[in-house]
């Protein structure tokens, strides 16, 4: 019955797709610290635009990828997995942004 009702309402759109889990998963001891590395080689192509108010690519000849998709892509994934994994991908990409703002002001 369920089952049933659910497939009803994604029938009819009355999903929000940004809080749906599908599968939770054994832990991944890397996989905050890959992703993490993923972001920053991400965010060298990405730049600042105001009158957008976003981030977007530098050059035209950059990969096909802009701020807002990318961040709700990483949500997705991280979505699936325990939230453990999230708060560690945080943390190594605070550490890194505290290391360099601590390294430009010495």
């Amino acid at each position: 019955m369920l089952k049933d009702m659910t497939t009803c309402v994604e029938q009819i759109g009355l999903v929000d797709p940004d809080k749906k889990v599908y599968q939770l998963t054994k832990q991944l001891q890397f996989m905050p610290l890959l992703f993490a590395v993923l972001s920053l080689s991400t965010c060298q192509s990405l730049t600042y635009q105001t009158a957008l108010y976003s981030m977007v690519k530098k050059n035209k000849e950059g990969p096909m990828i802009d701020g807002p998709h990318y961040i709700m892509g990483m949500l997705t994934v991280f979505k699936q997995f325990n939230n453990v994994f999230y708060k560690k991908y945080l943390h190594y990409l605070s550490h890194h942004f505290k290391n360099v703002v601590f390294f430009n002001s010495m």
